[in-house]
């Protein structure tokens, strides 16, 4: 995979301040880490929302909480399917411009 543009780091940078998109339906704010909407088997670094590290990486799973790598059908039907927090994310991108 390219490195991302200097565009696509812009908008993380607004993926990181909106924050973890699954803790926000929580009703709380955690800092996020990228993760890449995956379609077709390829990643995109214009398709990206906010996890945080417990909801995204097997090595910071906490039980209890769904995590999006290690139990993806619990997490997609607790939170959403990837497009959809993409989607949520980009509005609220636009929101907070």
């Amino acid at each position: 995979m390219s490195r991302p543009t200097a565009a696509q780091k812009r908008m993380w940078g607004k993926v990181f301040e909106v924050g973890c998109m699954a803790c926000k339906q929580e009703g709380i704010f955690s800092f996020p880490e990228i993760h890449h909407v995956k379609e077709y088997g390829y990643r995109d670094h214009s398709k990206v929302y906010g996890l945080c590290p417990h909801h995204h990486k097997e090595v910071s799973a906490v039980k209890g909480i769904p995590n999006r790598h290690l139990a993806p059908i619990e997490f997609r039907e607790l939170y959403g399917t990837d497009m959809e927090l993409f989607e949520k994310c980009m509005k609220l991108i636009k929101i907070t411009k």
